[in-house]
């Protein structure tokens, strides 16, 4: 699966990033609607949309960094990302890389890329529902060309995820998240990380102060104090915003795209192409978390509920398929019934660790030592610091997040990997006293979970 990103750029050799690079453009506008190459400090070494600002890195590690060196795990780190430079620059950049990707990246009438991720919007200005669109919205000369854009794109089964903006207001959104065609994310906390920015208070699935809203948003996203690939020295960077939250749904439907390629909408006939786009996205609401949004009042009457991403959800939704090819039904492994690890269990056994046997893609459906093996290789052998994968205190949603050692593997964050309330739904919740996971953490999860799926 394929992103477009169009941001600031892409650090081009961060050792996360290079190898899911796909392609790269800049089209960075001045005020005039004239192309500006000197904005594009890249474009001599060949490199045209190299970041100069370190956002569209950030952005673009959201979706896909590989966590092998300094960054943590991208949310579907196989996503090939194709980088559009257009900050610094104008609106007509935008236009641009939207007429790009519909004039040169549709080959035999295909997109290249099935998602669009635009971590942009439009400062102080604000519109409530039906303000974007027929009509441009002032001051933005290049706004309806930009809506007639994202409209042709979903005609195409090519979805854009677009931050919904940070002015904390709660009728309004950003142009062009709020675009009808357009799916509009906004922020959440995936931790109590303390007191936020305006908040004085956090908790996981609580809408962030800074997160704009209306009847318009679509979904929301973890967007608060997101730890990603940044442009300096290869490193990292905190940040928070709705530009945060929008790459964790692109990153979201990447993934249900990856896992069943069946449900990709721009496979399809070009005249089913935009029923089954509607269709996909309603699958990622359906499967959401619903988080009520109190909108900084106390009348239950106007509080608002949106659907937080939820991607285990979204890709288990069929029950009786078999995801894995295990032979147990998604319903066994994600289902409602606790002793075969359910309730939106993502670390369950039966999920992801019955690895195949010798070349087949098929499951032995018994949890041995090679298991075990693949167990230690995704989470370590030791639950000490940055080692600790308890849903409830990932230290990447700390305040502070500690630099990680080159090697360190971490999952994502709690907002994709909190399942059901069971003890020992994570590995890590069952605390292995000495330290190391070894044969008697194999014994306490197959009591767990049982040996086979039956």
């Amino acid at each position: 699966m394929q992103v477009a990103v169009i941001d600031t750029g892409i650090d081009t050799d961060h050792p996360d990033l290079a190898d899911n690079i796909i392609g790269e453009a800049c089209l960075t506008f001045d005020s005039n609607g004239v192309f500006d190459p000197s904005r594009c400090p890249g474009i001599a070494q060949g490199h045209p949309a190299e970041d100069d600002n370190g956002h569209g890195t950030h952005v673009s590690g959201i979706i896909t960094s590989r966590g092998a060196v300094a960054a943590p795990r991208g949310a579907a780190p196989n996503a090939g990302i194709f980088a559009y430079k257009v900050i610094p620059g104008s609106w007509a950049g935008i236009v641009a890389a939207l007429d790009n990707i519909l004039d040169e990246h549709m080959p035999n009438g295909v997109p290249e890329f099935q998602f669009i991720n635009m971590s942009i919007g439009s400062g102080p200005f604000t519109y409530a529902p039906g303000e974007c669109e027929p009509e441009a919205p002032p001051p933005f000369a290049e706004a309806q060309a930009i809506s007639e854009a994202l409209d042709d794109l979903r005609d195409q089964g090519v979805l854009a995820f677009i931050a919904s903006g940070n002015n904390g207001v709660k009728q309004r959104m950003s142009f062009p998240g709020c675009v009808q065609a357009a799916v509009a994310v906004g922020a959440t906390y995936d931790a109590n990380v303390g007191p936020g920015t305006c908040d004085s208070s956090t908790a996981p699935d609580q809408v962030t102060c800074f997160s704009n809203s209306s009847d318009d948003l679509d979904v929301l996203a973890p967007g608060s104090q997101i730890l990603s690939t940044w442009h300096a020295g290869f490193g990292v960077n905190n940040l928070s915003g709705t530009s945060m939250a929008a790459p964790h749904a692109a990153a979201a439907a990447a993934l249900l795209v990856n896992a069943q390629p069946w449900l990709d909408p721009t496979d399809l006939p070009l005249d089913e192409r935009r029923a089954a786009t509607d269709v996909f996205e309603q699958r990622l609401k359906d499967t959401g978390v619903a988080v009520t949004d109190q909108l900084r009042d106390s009348d239950p009457a106007t509080f608002r509920t949106t659907l937080r991403v939820d991607p285990w959800a979204a890709l288990f939704t069929d029950e009786v398929g078999d995801f894995d090819l295990d032979g147990c039904t998604n319903a066994q492994e994600f289902g409602e019934d606790q002793d075969v690890g359910g309730l939106r269990n993502p670390y369950s056994f039966w999920d992801f660790f019955d690895v195949p046997s010798g070349t087949s893609l098929a499951r032995d459906r018994i949890i041995g030592g090679a298991d075990l093996a693949a167990i230690v290789a995704r989470f370590g052998s030791n639950d000490a610091g940055p080692g600790d994968f308890n849903r409830n205190s990932d230290p990447l949603s700390t305040p502070n997040p500690p630099v990680l050692p080159s090697g360190t593997r971490q999952n994502y964050h709690p907002a994709y990997d909190r399942g059901g309330t069971i003890l020992g739904a994570s590995l890590w919740h069952l605390k292995p006293p000495n330290g190391s996971i070894g044969a008697s953490e194999l014994a306490q999860l197959l009591n767990q979970f049982g040996d086979t799926c039956l």
